[in-house]
């Protein structure tokens, strides 16, 4: 997905924040609750389109490339949104 570049400055960025906000310790606390589920988030949809672009199986990338056509520009639209949105400090 490309996203490593993209997650370090939104992690400087939440980072900052909450050590502008909190005193040390719990600036680091907040910052993790605030970006594990994003990292998390971000990896695991990393993993699932990784395994889908290297589909070697025929068959298995005939089925995928038709989902793909299939899939309404909408679901696209949502899952770019959850990708792009920062957290709220």
């Amino acid at each position: 997905m490309g996203q490593g570049a993209c997650q370090a400055i939104e992690d400087a960025y939440v980072l900052s924040e909450c050590l502008s906000k909190y005193k040390t310790t719990k600036a680091f606390s907040e910052y993790q609750n605030l970006r594990l589920p994003k990292a998390h988030q971000v990896v695991k949809a990393s993993w699932i389109i990784g395994k889908m672009a290297h589909l070697s199986s025929p068959i298995l990338i005939g089925l995928r490339n038709q989902m793909l056509r299939l899939t309404p520009s909408s679901v696209n639209r949502k899952q770019n949104e959850q990708i792009f949105k920062l957290a709220k400090i």
